[in-house]
């Protein structure tokens, strides 16, 4: 199918089109659902002719275009021609592919990579949660122990005016709560606190 400058541009100004719209609409038609829109191919001699119409009513049609399908004069050649064409797309069809599969795998990669990172942190966090945890209770055992040794040192003093002084069980109980304290986040000094206190006068 040959069609030169002229004959399209006269095509186009028949319907008031540019070439580019033109063509545009051309290649959508053969896709379209639009009932008005027609093709027809019949014979000329040896050639086929094309004719694209739209019909605007019942019996009225216009002619948006009329192409003439010439024979080839050497069928070995336009099939070598259409070869080398069809071979030509599917190396690129082949090579897109080919990047597409390259991008996939260096995604998931990169999505293993990030999984098994993430698994890492998790198991570094609960493991320094663990060890945080044996040391305060380490150390809340030894105070526990400590307090408990001094419940049972001997308390053998009167006060006259009822204010009892600072005893050494006091005194201790004091420094336990401020150790305690430097071990617990600020939101839960308080509650904490209380329990130790309430623990320690049962």
């Amino acid at each position: 199918m040959a069609v030169d400058g002229k004959e399209l541009d006269v095509m186009c100004d028949s319907v008031k089109q540019s070439r580019e719209q033109y063509m545009q609409n051309f290649f959508e038609s053969f896709s379209s659902t639009d009932p008005s829109r027609y093709f027809s191919l019949s014979e000329d001699g040896l050639d086929l002719k094309f004719v694209w119409s739209k019909e605007i009513k019942n019996g009225i049609k216009i002619v948006l275009g009329s192409f003439r399908l010439q024979r080839a004069q050497d069928t070995l050649k336009f099939v070598g021609e259409f070869t080398f064409k069809f071979v030509a797309g599917c190396t690129g069809l082949l090579t897109c592919l080919q990047d597409t599969k390259k991008e996939n795998e260096i995604l998931r990669s990169l999505a293993e990579v990030s999984t098994k990172r993430y698994k890492e942190l998790v198991s570094e966090m609960e493991d320094k949660e663990t060890v945080l945890l044996s040391k305060f209770s380490a150390v809340l055992n030894e105070k526990k122990r400590t307090i408990d040794s001094l419940k049972r040192y001997p308390q053998c003093m009167s006060y006259d005016n009822g204010n009892a002084p600072d005893t050494p069980l006091m005194h201790s109980t004091a420094v336990f709560e401020q150790d305690a304290d430097d071990l617990i986040p600020p939101k839960s000094r308080k509650l904490s606190s209380s329990m130790v206190v309430r623990s320690f006068r049962k």
